[in-house]
């Protein structure tokens, strides 16, 4: 069975997704342990960090990196 290139743009776009959602949940560890450590300057870093994976994620789920069709 061979795979068209909507295949592997699918699977390309899972792959991504999971990646970033990855760095989300990385990233949502992260402030709570800075919140345990006590660093505030550090917390908020963290913060910043998550919203920007938030808005990735967002992208990638609802415009796809390889939706060519959407974008014509």
């Amino acid at each position: 069975m061979t795979m068209t290139s909507q295949d592997y743009e699918t699977v390309a776009n899972f792959n991504l997704i999971a990646q970033v959602a990855t760095y989300y949940c990385r990233t949502q560890r992260d402030i709570q342990t800075y919140r345990d450590m006590n660093t505030p300057v550090l917390e908020a870093l963290s913060i910043k960090h998550l919203m920007h994976w938030k808005q990735e994620l967002h992208e990638l789920i609802f415009n796809g990196l390889n939706c060519r069709e959407r974008l014509m």
